[in-house]
């Protein structure tokens, strides 16, 4: 019997990525209704070389792992239902266990059909009553007027969309012209994490045109591509902008968009030191997923100087912050060979969401001797729970 079921279990691995491939998210939400039974054959598909089982199991071992962090709970596929439009939607919203202000929706009929996951049937409800839902202050969730006909993704408790698309083009003499675009999205995974999370951050997985040229953007600066949180809000939800690149005026849409939202949780609280600093220029270390550089550090008038880089994702957010300085400095300490620190004074701080600038000025009191250490306090590795979402045939002009 021991044998037989290993066979099996080997055989539900290696069938894991064709079905993947072939159904895309319906077989996702065929994954997920198993639950965690079906992690390892998701694993193997997601470390697997093709790239769209990978990406699909990839999402599906996403929503197991936000279900393990926050309130998710599965929602069984729709029964045929159909009648007064607000009494139809308040079934489909107490299915998920969400709250619901439907004093506003359209006094119309309404039919949803079987074998709907949550987040397609409140598109097929938005859809046909023209109207779209956006959350209220208290959480509660409410009919707005549609925008109209866009780029749209939904499934399982997952719904996105495409709310605007802007351009720029350079033109750079004798050399073709730069084409940069900024598709603006929203995600909203209807469900709550136990915890706030500390930022949420982008991956832009895939972007072709419909040449099946790559868009992704190869440009040395970074744009901040969701919207800051507030730090309480525990939704799973997120305001994206993703920067895209094309050769040439040839692209007229992103035929494919494949998109993960990386919610990240503190996994790990560290320090980061630098012994000797006193003349060092360019030292690196990396601690966790962050690294850091001292650009340089030395005697700077009658004081002393650091400054440092940090780079990581959501940087800004991982940085132990001194409560007392309105500036919102680091935790950072210079200190002599037996511990005694210098008084910090002025500082300068600035990020772009992955690399953190960070300027003090010390000075000594007339008890520390010459610096030997500078050390920062900040969470050096995080734990993702990540969404994922694709965009068909998004235009572009």
């Amino acid at each position: 019997m021991k044998s037989a079921a290993l066979v099996l279990l080997l055989v539900l691995q290696e069938d894991a990525s064709a079905p993947l491939k072939k159904d895309g998210w319906h077989a996702v939400e065929n994954r997920l209704e198993k639950g965690d039974a079906s992690r390892a054959a998701l694993e193997k598909a997601a470390a697997g070389a093709d790239p769209d089982a990978a990406f699909f199991a990839s999402a599906a071992l996403g929503e197991l792992d936000c279900r393990r962090s926050g309130d998710f709970p599965s929602v069984p596929r729709t029964r045929s239902a159909q009648g007064d439009a607000a009494a139809v939607l308040a079934g489909l919203f107490k299915s998920a266990g969400l709250d619901a202000i439907l004093e506003d929706v359209p006094q119309k009929p309404l039919s949803i059909p079987d074998g709907l996951t949550f987040a397609e049937a409140l598109q097929a409800a938005s859809d046909a009553l023209a109207i779209d839902f956006v959350q209220a202050e208290n959480g509660a969730w409410k009919p707005v007027r549609s925008a109209g006909p866009r780029p749209r993704f939904a499934s399982g408790r997952v719904r996105a969309s495409v709310t605007a698309v802007s351009n720029g083009t350079y033109w750079r003499p004798g050399l073709p012209p730069r084409c940069l675009y900024w598709v603006r999205a929203t995600v909203d995974g209807f469900g709550r994490f136990h915890q706030p999370p500390l930022y949420a951050d982008l991956r832009v997985l895939e972007a072709v045109d419909e040449h099946g040229r790559d868009l992704r953007p190869k440009r040395d600066w970074f744009e901040q591509s969701v919207e800051r949180r507030e730090a309480k809000d525990r939704e799973r939800r997120a305001g994206l902008t993703v920067d895209l690149e094309a050769p040439d005026l040839k692209s007229t849409k992103v035929a494919r968009l494949r998109l993960a939202v990386d919610f990240a949780f503190r996994k790990k609280d560290g320090t980061i030191s630098f012994d000797q600093p006193d003349g060092a220029t360019k030292v690196k270390k990396k601690v966790g997923d962050v690294e850091a550089i001292l650009v340089r550090a030395g005697k700077q008038e009658a004081g002393f100087e650091v400054e440092v880089e940090l780079k990581a994702p959501g940087i800004g957010s991982r940085i132990s912050k001194d409560e007392d300085d309105f500036l919102g400095s680091p935790v950072a300490h210079l200190l002599d060979a037996e511990g005694k620190g210098w008084h910090s004074g002025g500082s300068s701080v600035g990020t772009d969401g992955r690399t953190y600038f960070f300027k003090q000025d010390y000075t000594n009191t007339g008890t520390a001797g010459p610096p030997a250490t500078f050390s920062l306090s900040l969470i050096t590795e995080v734990e993702n729970r990540s969404v994922y979402v694709e965009f068909r045939d998004v235009p572009l002009r």
